[in-house]
């Protein structure tokens, strides 16, 4: 939990580096997207290793603190992020390469790169687990590895396609160019903890509840991730294509992308979430023979499939904000629905109907948050981006064509 927290507050890596390369590509300043890369991965460079070094620093102490039932529990805690850590500093070195590919167009690359990464991890885990006998830390060294794998043939490619020059890479960034970053990322990381703290808090209410209900909370939520992956390509398709169009100036085919695509991802929402719906019952069973379990799982899965329309859109949405490099926006949409969620979270303790549906159901107005305040910053407010008008005109059958 600690690792993933380390890696999830500085994601807003990707976020920053994605519109600042597409709007400098845009222009055919290349020079700018190779500045803007080396900047970007030396602060990756520094934030990562001040991370590594302080989680290793305080491993045993957050271990204690999270209260394990048995020593062995912590000492396989302390091993694991022992040999994890070091992973932290080539995922963040990686947000800022794919946040590169990103601004230029080109999303395949960070994809064979992450595949290689999942074979190589794939192959490593038995190896170390089993063949060596390195038990829970050989597994934490396997992915350190395979993220390292990913990291460097994404930095090496990035020098072979002139997307870095090693004379950037040797200088050191300077204040103006490191203030924009410093500021929104960290209105950013805040969005990340609170997003993060409303996890957590929902999860150890569940725990208050009973075994089965914490297990069935953590299915819906493996069931969740596993079918949001499929839509979040939508989100890294529309950051790639309406960046880029934004950095021409034609904000007007940038607004055709960003509606089609909102079109498109409420199907493919509809697509994904009926099926998941009608199926509920083996999906549970794949996961648990528990009867309770399953019995809850069951009967709550259908808040998970019923919301995919909109998380789908929602995905969207906070694509569009950060091609546009509206971070403080997103942020602050999604503060507002965390508050509006540890409120709803409040009420239900309070009333005592702390239940896995209403827990479920209050994680889910974060959804409903995202989608009506980025609808509303993109086709209402007069901040809109996209409502500007375009300095360059649209090209003919580029919406269509992207």
């Amino acid at each position: 939990m600690a690792i993933t927290f380390s890696t999830y507050v500085f994601s807003f890596l990707v976020f920053l580096t994605t519109p600042r390369i597409a709007a400098a590509h845009a222009n055919g300043d290349s020079k700018r997207v190779a500045r803007l890369a080396a900047v970007g991965l030396w602060l990756a460079a520094i934030a990562g290793t001040v991370v590594v070094v302080g989680l290793n620093l305080a491993k045993v102490p957050i271990v204690q603190a999270l209260r394990p039932p048995e020593p062995e529990v912590a000492r396989y805690a302390v091993e694991y992020i022992t040999a994890k850590s070091p992973g932290i500093l080539a995922v963040m070195l990686g947000f800022v390469a794919s946040g590169t590919y990103r601004g230029v167009k080109d999303t395949r690359t960070p994809l064979i790169a992450a595949a290689g990464a999942f074979v190589m991890q794939l192959v490593l885990t038995p190896l170390f687990i089993i063949g060596f006998d390195w038990g829970v830390w050989g597994a934490g060294m396997a992915a350190t590895l395979s993220l390292w794998l990913s990291t460097c043939v994404l930095i090496g490619l990035m020098f072979k396609h002139k997307l870095l020059h090693l004379s950037d890479v040797l200088q050191p960034p300077k204040l103006h160019e490191v203030v924009p970053y410093l500021w929104k990322g960290l209105v950013l990381a805040l969005r990340m903890v609170v997003t993060y703290g409303m996890v957590l808090s929902s999860s150890t209410l569940c725990i208050r509840t009973g075994a089965a209900s914490q297990a069935a909370f953590e299915i819906m939520r493996q069931v969740w991730i596993i079918t949001s992956q499929f839509y979040e390509s939508l989100n890294v398709a529309t950051q790639a294509m309406v960046a880029g169009l934004l950095g021409r100036g034609d904000t007007t085919s940038a607004m055709e992308v960003l509606q089609r695509a909102l079109q498109l991802a409420f199907v493919t929402g509809l697509i994904f979430g009926l099926p998941l719906y009608l199926a509920r019952g083996p999906v549970v069973g794949f996961f648990t023979r528990d009867t309770a379990v399953a019995a809850l799982g069951v009967s709550c899965l259908p808040i998970v499939a019923g919301y995919m329309p909109l998380d789908a859109a929602a995905s969207v949405v906070d694509g569009g904000l950060i091609a546009a490099g509206q971070t403080n926006s997103l942020s602050v949409i999604q503060m507002a629905g965390a508050v509006l969620q540890y409120i709803a979270l409040a009420w239900i303790v309070a009333q005592g109907r702390v239940d896995l549906f209403s827990i479920w159901f209050v994680l889910k107005l974060s959804t409903v948050a995202r989608l009506a305040g980025g609808a509303w910053v993109h086709f209402a407010s007069s901040r809109s981006v996209y409502r500007r008008p375009p300095k360059v005109a649209p090209q003919a059958g580029n919406a269509g064509g992207q």
